[in-house]
């Protein structure tokens, strides 16, 4: 999964409009920048030969997609985050940042062709593993996710102009085909960490773009109030 993530990060503003957009999308897109990163240092890595379908991947990634560590990172990230903006009482603030990120995890225990592990040092794994038994579905979930983030998110803003609306549509169509049909034709390029920077680098450009796009939704449009009616002439 990819569009979702974003997808579902925009949505968690839904529980506190107040926290700042790019705090939710870099929560939501946690768990894969750390996974570049640690891909790029050896400690976690992709198990495929080069040029195996992504259904064949074995992604070993315990500390960035473990349930637990991620899930307490999630917690940390969320508390830090209130602690640097103090604008708002925390549990709104703890709740939305560490919900992007669980969400994150959750939306990968679903798809990931190789299951989550639970514990960073453990071999044992869980997920449905959906891009495996089911591609078709893995699609239309990413696909229903992408729809309920968005429609969430929009809920919060002001009137758009037609021209964001319909730059913000294309910019979520077109990594939500990169993450569905495009991912499913995706074979492993190089190994582990010679692909570790190009898709850190990739995360990054996609965070800035959803981040600008989605700033310029939530600009609002004064309103005209309504003169008082005067008072008929006797």
């Amino acid at each position: 999964m990819y569009a979702a993530h974003f997808a579902a990060s925009l949505g968690c503003k839904v529980a506190a409009p107040r926290v700042p957009l790019g705090a939710l999308l870099t929560a939501g897109m946690a768990p894969d920048l750390a996974f570049a990163l640690l891909m790029r240092s050896g400690i976690e890595r992709i198990d495929a030969p080069i040029g195996a379908p992504f259904a064949e991947w074995q992604i070993v990634a315990p500390y960035s997609h473990g349930a637990f560590t991620a899930g307490g990172a999630a917690l940390l990230f969320g508390f830090g985050m209130w602690l640097a903006f103090r604008q708002v009482r925390a549990g709104p603030w703890i709740a939305s940042l560490a919900g992007a990120l669980l969400l994150h995890l959750v939306c990968d225990w679903c798809v990931d062709p190789s299951g989550l592990r639970l514990f960073a040092n453990s071999q044992a794994t869980s997920g449905l593993r959906l891009w495996q038994s089911s591609p078709a579905l893995a699609m239309l979930l990413e696909v229903s996710v992408v729809g309920i983030g968005t429609g969430l998110f929009l809920r919060t803003t002001a009137s758009m102009s037609w021209t964001v609306r319909l730059a913000a549509l294309g910019l979520l169509g077109m990594l939500t085909w990169e993450s569905t049909l495009g991912q499913r034709g995706t074979v492993l390029p190089m190994r582990s960490p010679e692909l570790a920077m190009p898709y850190f680098r990739q995360i990054v450009l996609d965070l800035l773009l959803v981040g600008v796009i989605a700033t310029l939704s939530t600009t609002t449009v004064p309103k005209v109030r309504a003169a008082p009616a005067s008072a008929p002439d006797t």
